[in-house]
């Protein structure tokens, strides 16, 4: 698959799932819209960074998506909270 292939069909693929992988990442944590639209940003962006990763879109895709923007969420939660706990020092 070309390159400019692979990202129409991940531009096809979120316009079509971005509002359901909103909706997972939504049931998993807790936080404001914007930050869960963040987190879905990031884990359509690191998509575009996985050249391994298949583009069928079948639950698998849509929990990989899902489980890259939570964990991605709570990554930057932790350091968010560590530069925190630094700057209070």
């Amino acid at each position: 698959m070309s390159h400019s292939s692979r990202l129409q069909q991940i531009a096809d693929l979120h316009d079509t799932f971005n509002e359901s992988l909103q909706r997972g990442v939504a049931q998993r944590v807790n936080t404001d819209e914007q930050t869960i639209e963040d987190a879905c940003s990031y884990a359509w962006l690191q998509l575009l960074t996985h050249p391994n990763v298949s583009l069928t879109p079948e639950p698998p895709l849509l929990g990989w998506l899902t489980r890259t923007a939570v964990r991605g969420l709570l990554s930057n939660g932790a350091k968010t909270a560590a530069n925190a706990a630094a700057n209070a020092s």
